[in-house]
């Protein structure tokens, strides 16, 4: 009776040490997944999300496989109303590397050129990123509709933008 009682005693003790042992592991693996959850999504909270979703929707286009849905794509963009600068001059790059055709390109930055909230900021961005067109005769056409196109819209305001700028060798 005594060998019962004791073998008893060691299945609960033992019993109690797997659920107890059980109850960490998964609290470590919940711990786990909340800390991945809070990582994944600490980005998602943006003070300015109309801009955050444009750039998001840029970024999305360069992306694309195809050129002509990459073009259909920047190009719609290029043309809304209302493009923010920072928008704006975050599409010319996206613009000069990702579309192949440099006819492509120029009709691009031709259409945010006569966007009628064209920037400052996209004007430098434009004019810094030019020598990326392989075509002596789009560079010349991209000028040419920068100097006709008269003041940017927003010629009185002033924001901070980054713009990478290569160094020649």
């Amino acid at each position: 009776m005594d060998d019962y009682i004791g073998k008893e005693r060691k299945m609960r003790t033992f019993a109690l040490v797997v659920s107890v042992s059980f109850v960490m592991i998964l609290a470590g693996c919940l711990e786990d997944i909340g800390t991945a959850y809070n990582d994944l999504t600490k980005g998602w909270i943006v003070e300015d999300t109309a801009l955050a979703a444009t750039i998001a929707e840029i970024d999305a286009v360069s992306r694309l496989h195809s050129d002509s849905a990459k073009f259909e794509g920047f190009k719609a963009i290029a043309a809304r109303e209302g493009l923010r600068a920072e928008a704006q001059a975050h599409l010319v790059k996206p613009v000069y590397e990702s579309l192949y055709s440099d006819s492509d390109a120029e009709e691009v930055l031709l259409t945010l050129i006569n966007n009628p909230g064209f920037s400052n900021a996209a004007k430098l961005a434009i004019l810094t990123h030019l020598d990326k067109l392989a075509s002596e005769k789009s560079r010349i056409r991209v000028v040419k509709a920068i100097n006709e196109r008269g003041p940017c819209a927003d010629d009185n305001e002033q924001i901070e933008i980054e713009i990478e700028i290569e160094e020649k060798e």
